[in-house]
């Protein structure tokens, strides 16, 4: 039997095709845009992930049996938004999670709800990212689409019901929405009415790792597959991408990709109220995630903008050659607005202390400086809730540089351990589809980290990191 993983990201959607036994048998992807029709907005055509998708499963199984393809699991960015019609055709462009319009929806949402009620209400701080205060800038601004909308989806619940007729999400996704009431584990009547929102316009949450149902005949059409072939629920990317890390109590998982996200269990999930609590695809307890908006992002806007005449193997080098403090620069990487755990801040991206002396080694060093920083404050925050962190697993784009995942261990004092497969949302996509059938997924598992892949912290560096560090976030005080 073969299995195929869909990771729906934010600018690159990819689909591989696993052996039960999991090897890796072939991989597809094709790029998603980002349209950007004002400063504050982010918007893609939701029927490029159906489509597309379709197209990269037809070649990736043009030289295998369809009836061999078992399953299909998918991870997905969340919190983007699209309404659709009955037959879920989209009806406007997908309100991408980097789209940060609906601020005065955000201000009529706190005039109901203060803000130190969100993260007990729906374990997250309210965010113009989040996808309640979308639906209301649709409904203000464009009154005619939400009115005909029979549908508000999310990446996931979009693509299984273009595949199978069923719109299903799992807590992970619905989490996100901030209709999500954390504590009862069901969609908050309260935060719907709000929004005026009826929950039948919504997915069904089921957990993670559920049949949804089997393929269409417009899909099986469009893919070669059969109409036996099965597709399960999934995840969002950073929990499923944990899941395949395998995090535990002492072990933290962390995205490098548009995004930096990280995953980590604490003993007081409850009580965090800085960093977001969502439920971990298991369903057995919760997670708390802290997020770096634009993380590679970052990385590819200052390549873009500063090097775009040399690749990042030199962009690395060049960052290698400047020793640690970059010169005095300090970058803070709120391209798309802070995250966590900056709640209630509000600031653009700042690139500080530059001179005539400045050169591009200092800005990429300072950038990658600035990512690992961030992390530190997202976990001494987590410290503080009750993390036991020894070990941190990195993949993703970032991933791929030497000298950041170094900066990380120095900043952070952890063992970083680069996963040997960086495709942790396919993975674990993969492996929940295989437990959604009886199987072992643990077949599915990678190890993090081998040979030249494991960073440990230098005491020198360090100390001076720890210097450095308390420089650094002497602009949030």
């Amino acid at each position: 039997m073969m299995y195929i993983a869909v990771d729906l990201g934010t600018t690159l959607i990819k689909c591989t095709l696993y052996h039960e036994d999991g090897r890796t048998l072939g991989c597809e992807s094709f790029p998603c845009d980002l349209a950007h029709p004002a400063p504050d907005r982010a918007e893609q055509d939701a029927s490029v992930w159906y489509e597309g998708v379709c197209d990269a499963i037809r070649r990736l199984v043009k030289d295998a049996d369809p009836a061999e393809i078992a399953g299909i699991g998918t991870s997905s960015q969340g919190l983007t938004v699209v309404p659709t019609d009955e037959d879920f055709h989209p009806l406007y462009p997908a309100i991408s999670w980097l789209d940060t319009r609906p601020a005065e929806e955000c201000r009529e949402l706190l005039a109901h709800i203060p803000p130190e009620a969100w993260p007990k209400l729906t374990g997250r701080n309210l965010s113009p990212m989040a996808t309640l205060p979308k639906l209301m800038w649709l409904k203000k601004h464009e009154p005619e689409v939400f009115s005909k909308a029979a549908w508000f989806l999310l990446p996931m619940d979009y693509l299984n019901a273009r595949m199978t007729g069923n719109p299903v999400m799992d807590p992970s996704m619905a989490s996100g929405t901030y209709l999500y009431d954390i504590g009862a584990f069901d969609w908050s009547e309260k935060l719907l009415k709000l929004g005026s929102i009826t929950r039948e316009k919504l997915a069904k949450i089921l957990p993670a790792g559920t049949l949804v149902g089997h393929i269409n005949a417009e899909t099986a059409g469009r893919t070669g597959l059969t109409e036996k072939t099965c597709v399960y629920n999934g995840g969002q990317d950073q929990k499923v991408a944990a899941y395949a890390a395998g995090i535990h109590d002492r072990k933290a998982s962390l995205s490098l990709g548009t995004a930096g996200a990280l995953e980590i269990f604490i003993r007081d999930a409850a009580g965090q109220s800085d960093l977001s609590v969502c439920p971990y695809v298991t369903g057995e307890r919760l997670v708390v995630e802290g997020c770096i908006n634009t993380a590679g992002a970052a990385i590819q806007w200052l390549k873009d903008t500063v090097c775009p005449d040399i690749g990042f193997d030199e962009v690395n080098r060049l960052a290698e050659n400047v020793q640690r403090g970059s010169g005095g620069i300090r970058f803070y990487p709120h391209l798309a607005s802070p995250g966590t755990p900056h709640r209630g801040l509000s600031c653009d991206g700042v690139l500080e202390g530059i001179t005539l002396s400045t050169g591009r080694g200092e800005m990429i060093r300072s950038l990658y400086e600035g990512l690992a920083y961030e992390i530190r404050l997202n976990l001494e925050t987590a410290y503080l809730a009750g993390s036991e962190l020894r070990e941190l697993v990195i993949f993703g784009g970032g991933s791929k540089s030497r000298v950041l995942c170094q900066i990380i261990a120095d900043v952070t004092k952890l063992t970083v351990l680069v996963a040997e497969n960086s495709e942790l949302g396919s993975v674990g996509a993969a492996k929940l589809a295989v437990n959604g059938m009886g199987l072992d997924g643990d077949k599915f598992g990678v190890r993090a980290s081998g040979g030249t892949e494991k960073y440990t912290s230098d005491a020198e560096a360090a100390a001076e990191y720890d210097r450095l560090f308390a420089r650094y976030t002497e602009y949030y005080r």
